[in-house]
């Protein structure tokens, strides 16, 4: 991610490893949401909803690269 900076020669500013390092932070809040999400779908016996979250957590942890052990190591407060 690119931002305007006026005092640098190019007019950029590269801040794409901040920006990288606060998007997995969101990625892994919004797994346990969909983690304990999938949980209770799958208690409540709701199928399809269980199906639509699970597909969901998947596709974030590989978009990610996140591991079970992150989700739990960076969001401590949720255990």
């Amino acid at each position: 991610m690119k931002k305007l900076d006026p005092d640098n020669s190019n007019g950029f500013l590269d801040s794409s490893a901040g920006f990288f390092a606060e998007s997995q932070t969101h990625a892994i809040s919004l797994a346990r949401m969909l983690s304990f999400a999938a949980d209770e779908a799958k208690e409540l016996g709701a199928d399809d909803c269980y199906l639509l979250v699970t597909l969901a957590l998947r596709d974030l942890k590989e978009q990610f690269g996140l591991k079970y052990d992150d989700i739990i190591e960076m969001c401590p407060e949720l255990n």
